[in-house]
């Protein structure tokens, strides 16, 4: 997170455990599914355009294998990355996916690499239309009430507990993705809080969002930090109407994504909000949702 005065930086990186097989992928996409099988089948959509991106030093990797798990820590240590913040799929009524990596790094305490949670708390959906116009629901993500935050509370207790878990000021840390998706938030982290101080600590909320509108209103909320996601900043501060208008054309009637110099983008990455104390900034280093 951010460094204050005499403070090292602390760079952690998300973490999608995507790659690996699971029934439920097996059952939408097709047997053995993973995130590869997007990755690829990419194509260049315009000239220098990289892709397919081929893995380098890990190859077409199984989350499943602890050598796997193992190599990716001991990479990010190389690099400077203090720990992983792996993306945790809680859709209610008890209902997980993508768990096995996580579980199987908890369970077996290796690699022996620091490790915080972020809850993906939004619906899974095929993005084709269906014959209605709609997008098909895969997985819709549930908040039955105060039982299924009791449970999935106590299922991440395991993971608080941890030594490796990483923590601000002694306080494990807890991103949620979508604040403004949970019917009463506040109520929310107060029962988590609730629930936390009877094992002898507190959560350090960390509320995600890319509208800066919704920095003060996490606050209000209880959350004691933000992430910060300006991906489409660019957009909407340095294209001209016409840009914008064009872009919207080439995206809707000829199906062709946008794309943009990363040295333009990248100006709008950061903003003055950064500079509290409470808003931890993000490192974008590429983007390209063409595979998908």
């Amino acid at each position: 997170m951010k460094p204050n005065n005499n403070q090292n930086v602390r760079v952690i990186a998300f973490y999608l455990p995507q790659f690996h097989p699971t029934p439920e992928n097996d059952r939408w996409w097709g047997k053995g599914f993973t995130e590869w099988t997007n990755v690829g089948k990419a194509k260049p959509l315009f000239k220098g355009h990289y892709q397919p991106r081929v893995p380098a030093d890990l190859g077409y990797y199984d989350l499943r294998l602890p050598e796997t798990r193992q190599a990716q820590a001991d990479m990010a240590r190389e690099y400077g990355i203090e720990g992983f913040c792996y993306w945790h799929y809680w859709f209610g009524n008890g209902k997980q996916l993508l768990q096995r990596p996580f579980n199987e790094v908890l369970n077996s305490g290796k690699p022996d690499f620091p490790f915080c949670l972020a809850w993906a708390n939004h619906s899974w959906e095929d993005k084709q239309f269906n014959k209605d116009g709609g997008h098909k629901m895969l997985m819709e993500q549930l908040y039955p009430g105060d039982e299924d935050y009791i449970a999935h509370f106590n299922a991440v207790l395991p993971a608080f507990q941890d030594p490796r878990y990483i923590r601000i000021h002694g306080n494990p840390i807890f991103v949620v993705y979508s604040p403004k998706e949970i019917p009463n938030p506040p109520h929310f982290i107060e029962l988590w809080q609730k629930l936390a101080s009877q094992h002898g600590f507190r959560i350090h909320f960390v509320g995600h969002t890319s509208k800066i509108e919704d920095l003060a209103l996490f606050r209000q909320w209880g959350f004691d930090a933000n992430v910060l996601i300006r991906l489409f900043d660019v957009f909407k501060k340095d294209f001209s109407l016409w840009e914008r208008i064009n872009a919207k054309f080439q995206r809707i009637a000829l199906k062709k994504g946008r794309r943009i110099e990363y040295s333009r983008a990248s100006q709008y990455f950061q903003g003055p909000e950064e500079q509290a104390n409470d808003c931890y900034p993000t490192l974008i280093p590429n983007w390209d949702h063409s595979p998908r």
